[in-house]
């Protein structure tokens, strides 16, 4: 059925489930306690079943669709190829020799545990489909525009939540959670770096959510409207100023973490896309036929001075501790020693991998000697390598597949949009965060991290595509 023929009524009540189906996601401890999780999955696949019917009408966004929804295809299949367990198997993994040697099968399989592989699955594949969801259900410009609100909203509200148990109800456990831990605000999460991670992509939302307002803002009307205290008589204007409110929970929140990589990387991208959308913003037609700018090079940078201004005092006010834990811990030494062993296993399974979700099976082996010998690693700090380990020359594929499609779309949207141009820059700036904090922890990891961030790639790649 085509999207535009839907009932209104409908659609609004799929985009307000999809919503709720990220809070479920994101609320609970990421949702990294199995009921959680697995009730994360059953909405998503309820709410697969609900828009199996529904008909992509944008030419480019139905490619893209189509290319998620054959990624996840493909990563099911090649999962369930490492899994398969036959006798003689070509290509088995040698640790099943071992086995075979003491008497306990004559099978084998690429994955060293290929019941963790299977049942780590969903994990993968959740995220992908809110992706999907997302933007099938926001094809249009209102839609899409409205889903990065929400986001926004959702992130600014968690934000304040998480400041004020921080100063009001430290040892509350909440969802889960352990109380807060040697000073540092912990939210939502248990770990203070996803914690950093969560409100590092809130802060981009909340961010695009203040641009996207003052976009339709007149800079005459809003001295007026400040002049006269009336501020608040338009919607856009209400949103602006939440919004605003928002990005300063959002960054308080993530200074208050002390999260080393979440702080550096946040504020070096955020500077990074503010001079990139102050640079690149956009010439408008006046009703002459002259090209005019929306608003003038002195405005335009003193919004930035603004938006910088406030980012610079809220990290000199909150952010003392983490730089004192910069200068006193430095770069843990013992996440590039797990990154070391992780190579090593890599060269002997370069092809292959040694199955998804392995990795605690199989560092054990490659472990380096100088390693502490203090702690046991589930992850390896490093989702780039972890996933290679596991997925061997296929993980490469499915990265320069996503990533061709990635970059394709914000450029598009980067070279149409106009007053929206921040949202592609901004989306944009999602992407290289996680992929970076990715390289030192695991945020992606994380259901609920993984299903936050995708749904803002769907907005970001819905407001980009969209008519």
């Amino acid at each position: 059925m085509s999207y535009a023929s839907l009932s209104l009524a409908y659609l609004a009540t799929l985009r307000w489930l999809f919503v709720a189906a990220v809070a479920l996601a994101v609320i609970p401890n990421g949702s990294v306690d199995p009921t959680f999780f697995y009730a994360n999955c059953v909405t998503f696949g309820l709410l697969l079943a609900l828009c199996a019917f529904i008909r992509v009408d944008n030419r480019r966004l139905k490619g893209l669709v189509g290319l998620g929804f054959s990624l996840i295809l493909m990563i099911c299949v090649y999962a369930g190829i490492q899994s398969m367990s036959l006798t003689d198997h070509p290509f088995a993994n040698p640790a099943w020799s071992d086995v075979a040697a003491l008497g306990l099968t004559d099978r084998g399989a690429i994955s060293v545990a290929p019941g963790e592989t299977i049942a780590a699955l969903p994990s993968l594949v959740v995220p992908l489909l809110a992706l999907m969801l997302g933007l099938i259900l926001h094809q249009d410009d209102h839609a899409a525009r409205a889903l990065w609100n929400r986001l926004a909203i959702m992130g600014g509200i968690l934000a304040l939540i998480a400041l004020v148990r921080h100063e009001f109800f430290a040892d509350a456990h909440l969802f889960g959670t352990r109380p807060r831990w040697d000073g540092a605000l912990s939210g939502h999460f248990f770990n203070r770096n996803l914690t950093a991670a969560f409100f590092a992509l809130a802060s981009f939302a909340t961010l695009g959510m203040v641009l996207m307002h003052v976009a339709q803002m007149r800079w005459s009307s809003i001295v007026q409207r400040l002049a006269g205290l009336q501020f608040f008589g338009e919607r856009k204007y209400i949103y602006a100023a939440a919004g605003g409110v928002f990005f300063l929970a959002s960054l308080i929140a993530l200074f208050l973490t002390q999260s080393r990589a979440g702080t550096l990387l946040t504020m070096g991208i955020l500077a990074l896309c503010i001079l990139v959308i102050a640079i690149s913003h956009p010439r408008s037609q006046s009703k002459q036929g002259t090209s005019l700018r929306v608003a003038g090079p002195s405005k335009r940078w003193l919004l930035v001075a603004a938006i910088t201004a406030a980012c610079v005092v809220v990290f000199f006010t909150f952010g003392g501790r983490t730089i004192v834990r910069m200068d006193q811990a430095g770069f843990d030494i013992q996440r590039l020693c797990a990154a070391r062993g992780t190579w090593a296993a890599i060269r002997d399974f370069p092809v292959f991998g040694t199955g998804f979700a392995t990795f605690k099976d199989v560092f054990p082996i490659y472990r380096p000697a100088d390693c502490s010998p203090v702690g046991v690693w589930s992850q390896a700090h490093n989702s780039w390598l972890e996933g290679y380990l596991g997925f061997g020359l296929p993980f490469a594929v499915f990265i320069a597949l996503g990533s061709w499609a990635f970059v394709r779309t914000v450029v598009y949207g980067f070279r149409v949009r106009r007053r929206l141009r921040s949202i592609p820059v901004l989306t944009v700036g999602c992407m290289t965060y996680i992929a970076l904090h990715s390289m030192v922890d695991f945020p992606i990891q994380i259901t609920g991290i993984a299903v936050y961030f995708s749904a803002m790639v769907a907005a970001g790649f819905a407001i980009s595509l969209a008519r």
